[in-house]
């Protein structure tokens, strides 16, 4: 055996090395040199801290989520009713059992909570210029949305289902780009 700090030789239970003067550590087999109780108290510390940041935020966005909400819906029951956009015609939708057709409705369905959604958080108490005409922009755009989808719940020929899918595709793009320009338009706050 020898010394870790020198590398010259000693005993097996020598307690210094008699050449450096440092204390020898002898491990015997079997010790560790960590309490693996120490280990685990700290793993559950790190789990509850990170557990307590989770519930934290969620009931962060909850809460802003539950604002913008009662916001948007003050301004609903203050405002003039808007033309709703058309609607995809559920009664043929069903009677279709058409894939495209579902898929098409639910992005239609997600594009709207989106909008409204970005509108509840950006929307001032009065809205911009800019605003006012990205949001006659987008609910132009998901009328128009919802009448393609309704022409592709009638029976097409496949050229012409494929050019009315092409649109939808088109449409949902745009209607993307314009939600994105309105949630970064200049706010008057």
């Amino acid at each position: 055996m020898r010394c870790p700090h020198c590398g010259e030789p000693v005993q097996a239970g020598q307690k210094t090395c008699f050449a450096c003067g440092e204390k020898l550590r002898v491990r015997r087999l079997g010790q560790t040199t960590f309490d693996y109780r120490i280990v685990i108290a700290g793993g559950v510390l790190v789990l509850v801290g990170v557990l307590g940041v989770i519930f934290t935020l969620s009931g962060t966005r909850k809460a802003a989520g539950a604002k913008a909400s009662r916001r948007v819906a003050a301004k609903v029951a203050t405002s003039q009713p808007a033309p709703r956009p058309a609607e995809p015609r559920t009664e043929s939708l069903t009677a279709a059992k058409d894939g495209d057709v579902l898929r098409a409705q639910e992005q239609l369905l997600k594009l709207k909570r989106r909008y409204e959604v970005v509108k509840g958080q950006v929307l001032g108490e009065t809205p911009t210029q800019e605003q006012r005409t990205l949001m006659s922009q987008i609910e132009r755009e998901l009328g128009l949305l919802g009448s393609a989808i309704n022409r592709l719940t009638s029976p097409l020929a496949a050229g012409e289902r494929k050019k009315v899918e092409q649109e939808i595709a088109r449409r949902v793009r745009e209607v993307n780009t314009l939600i994105s320009q309105f949630s970064r338009a200049p706010k008057n706050r």
